[in-house]
């Protein structure tokens, strides 16, 4: 019987949270916004494009919405180089810390933003942190 690795035709799952470099270490645990970390999506973002051409590979990028915001050409690029968009939120908040509304504007706000931005539907969502409990699990 013949693996499945024995194939040059492998499948796997590639997703990729997109923020800053600093975005965990920008925020303490209650959100409180902490001293400026160099700017560094521009040269993450081309890293990780380039080498994902380089090896032909499509993944899902799950887009920061604050981040979206200020970048919105990058946003264009990954959608425009074939990758799959999906939401990770506003402003990167544990959502198991947010009320029912507070979640929803958040993620509301996102995916209006980010749709807007590359003119197509976005079905996918990663919750900041993993922060997602029996409140919010589906």
């Amino acid at each position: 019987m013949k693996s499945p690795m024995d194939s040059h035709d492998h499948s796997f799952t590639l997703s990729i949270d997109w923020e800053e470099f600093g975005q965990l270490l920008g925020r303490d645990h209650t959100g409180v916004v902490m001293p400026a970390v160099p700017k560094t999506i521009d040269r993450q973002t081309d890293i990780m494009l380039s080498l994902l051409d380089e090896t032909k590979q499509k993944a899902t990028f799950f887009i920061l919405g604050m981040l979206a915001q200020n970048r919105p050409d990058l946003v264009k690029k990954i959608a425009a180089e074939g990758h799959e968009i999906g939401m990770h939120g506003q402003n990167h908040i544990r959502m198991n810390t947010l009320s029912y509304k507070e979640a929803y504007n958040d993620l509301s706000d996102a995916h209006k933003l980010v749709t807007d931005i590359i003119g197509a539907p976005i079905y996918g969502y990663r919750a900041p942190y993993f922060s997602v409990n029996e409140t919010w699990k589906f």
